[in-house]
């Protein structure tokens, strides 16, 4: 049935790409708060050079003199015991099961995404001061990468939206739990975690890869090139968002309900100070006639 419109979940980006290499059909590509959640590694600058916070389990406090206290207690009066097994069960609800550490020596993250040098723990003109943090996010940039040569290859374009910078991403790795900021390592698997999108990263690992032309040379003349990014307020603005709402506030058949909820929503959408600023948009795709940025990123 030509109506009929046909689901597939790819548990890859790169499953997809694969399915995707005969059909030469153009795609478009969404990502909304997706690369946000991909994993990140940290770094953190020490005395001794850049090292990487890592997880650890937490080693477990010393029982002794608690099962001590009990023994002793067990031939004094009954509220004494009772005082003292409140105290131990205070101290296990008090425990960390999981905890962030500093790597004690340069660790292979250190070595191949910061390109630190293993004996000093320095990188090549690095004036960070002790105690700066940076994170990377290697599978976002590997992301972009496969996306813009799907482009290359199948035509198409790319929207990004997530919330992050054009600077670097530093020390926002976090969690999330019914709407409130918790820490990342409470409930593992049961917490949302998230990080900053490093923008300028994700520019970079595009607008800096070679395609192979047809006569078997290396170009970037007429690869996918990334455009922004702009903030989220800017990208619906040049888009129309605030024309099409003013026009259906007027509309004869809708309600002040309506054109309330209306005005509302896009006033979330674009003010600074709601997420306007805070969710930035990206664009992957040609230019237009090898010139002009797609619309929204001029």
């Amino acid at each position: 049935d030509a109506q009929v419109i046909s689901v597939r979940w790819h548990a890859t980006f790169s499953n997809f790409v694969a399915a995707t290499a005969d059909n030469g059909m153009a795609t478009f590509v969404v990502c909304q708060e997706f690369i946000d959640a991909l994993p990140v590694h940290v770094f953190e600058k020490t005395d001794a050079g850049w090292r990487e916070r890592m997880i650890d389990v937490a080693i477990q406090e010393d029982d002794e003199d608690i099962k001590k206290q009990e023994e002793d207690a067990s031939k004094a009066a009954a509220a004494t015991v009772a005082a003292v097994s409140e105290e131990k069960q205070k101290k296990e609800e008090k425990k960390t099961r999981l905890r962030v550490v500093v790597s004690p020596n340069v660790s292979p993250a250190c070595k191949t995404l910061l390109n630190v040098d293993e004996e000093t723990g320095h990188m090549k003109n690095d004036n960070s001061p002790v105690g700066a943090v940076c994170e990377v996010c290697p599978e976002g940039i590997l992301l972009v990468q496969d996306i813009a040569k799907l482009l290359e290859r199948n035509g198409g374009a790319a929207l990004i939206v997530d919330y992050g910078n054009d600077k670097g991403a530093t020390d926002s790795l976090r969690g999330f739990s019914r709407h409130e900021q918790v820490s990342f390592l409470s409930r593992p698997g049961q917490v949302d975690v998230t990080a900053d999108v490093d923008f300028q990263a994700l520019r970079h690992a595009v607008n800096h890869h070679t395609v192979t032309t047809t006569d078997g040379e290396e170009s970037s003349v007429d690869a996918p090139f990334a455009f922004g990014p702009v903030t989220q307020g800017d990208f619906l603005a040049a888009m129309g968002a605030v024309e099409r709402v003013v026009s259906l506030i007027e509309n004869d058949d809708t309600t002040d309900d309506q054109a309330e909820d209306l005005y509302s929503a896009l006033e979330r959408l674009i003010l600074p100070d709601q997420m306007g600023t805070l969710y930035k948009v990206m664009a992957i795709g040609r230019k237009k006639d090898g010139i002009f940025a797609p619309p929204g990123f001029s």
